[in-house]
């Protein structure tokens, strides 16, 4: 399996932490959005430390999972060492100033690797 597609169906942080840990073993998955499954700031930091040792993983998407700052801090460091995914969808999820900020320090990380897209919006 390349891809997987959760929409609308609340596996909350336990969810996401079982799927993070599937992710930690399995290396076809380039694929995967989770919109609107109430990860949370939990499930963020779960899929965070994924990112940090999966090296198949291309796409993330994360929309309207009420990812706050917390969560957002977490996938910002594990994309400090991530050096496969190109594609990062976080729209509809809490942005305040300080995640701003950290979200275009991390996009400035992206731009050095060209062919990156982050895309985020409170």
């Amino acid at each position: 399996m390349r891809k997987l597609t959760i929409v609308s169906n609340a596996i909350g942080d336990p969810g996401a932490k079982h799927l993070a840990d599937v992710l930690r073993v399995k290396t076809t998955l380039t694929n995967l959005s989770l919109n609107s499954t109430n990860i949370g700031d939990g499930g963020a930091a779960h899929l965070a430390g994924v990112l940090k040792v999966n090296a198949t993983l291309t796409n993330l998407t994360l929309r309207k999972n009420g990812i706050r700052p917390e969560g957002f801090r977490h996938i910002a460091d594990a994309l400090r060492s991530n050096a496969t995914l190109v594609r990062l969808d976080l729209l509809d999820n809490s942005v305040d100033g300080k995640t701003h900020m950290l979200m275009q320090e991390v996009w400035a990380l992206a731009v050095r690797r060209k062919d990156a897209l982050f895309l985020y919006r409170g």
